[in-house]
């Protein structure tokens, strides 16, 4: 399919008072002559890896969160795993999500302070395989909710982002034909 690009009209986007548009080097829209859009999205200027210290205060809580949520030097490593201190997504862990061509294909923003808005996820579709290119699609698949949850499982997990399948990750487990797969949810997922 051949693209064509076009800028982003930004004045469209619909933004609500929870959620902060990106800016515009953080999102480039790519229109295919087919109109079905791809969107390349990157992680925001002031991300930040966790995986090098720093001795700020911010540092200390996103760490400690991460920490307290039962996640691993290694998981931080493994999941590219950072933070930002400032701007639109300032004081939120950063579990950016890469599909199999290593291409980031969302992003997930939580809180790690005690704030009434806890996620402030990238205004894209969740239409996507979250950390595909850690799948193996010969192997048991474990569909959850959450980043968290996946990465707490620790084996072939793909976070829903929700409690819905995704239409993407629907038509990835029929192409590879998936034999088993597992779907935990939370307790509120479980009760719709």
């Amino acid at each position: 399919t051949a693209y064509e690009i076009r800028p982003r009209d930004w004045s469209s986007d619909v933004c609500s008072s929870d959620l902060q548009c990106l800016s515009e080097n953080d999102v480039k829209t790519y229109v295919s002559h087919d109109h079905d859009e791809v969107v390349e999205l990157h992680l925001p200027y002031e991300f930040k890896p966790l995986w090098k210290p720093t001795d700020t205060y911010e540092y200390k809580h996103a760490i400690r969160y991460i920490k307290n949520r039962g996640i691993s030097g290694y998981d931080i490593i493994r999941y590219k795993i950072g933070y930002c201190e400032t701007g639109p997504y300032g004081g939120r862990i950063i579990v950016p999500s890469y599909d199999n061509e290593g291409k980031l294909n969302y992003f997930v923003a939580r809180s790690y302070h005690d704030t009434n808005m806890k996620y402030k996820n990238p205004p894209v579709s969740k239409n996507v395989v979250v950390f595909e290119e850690q799948i193996n699609w010969n192997e048991a698949i474990v569909l959850c909710e959450g980043v968290f949850d996946a990465i707490s499982v620790r084996r072939n997990a793909i976070p829903m982002l929700g409690k819905f399948l995704p239409k993407k990750l629907e038509v990835k487990l029929l192409e590879n034909q998936v034999k088993d797969v597992y779907i935990l949810l939370d307790e509120i997922g479980r009760a719709h």
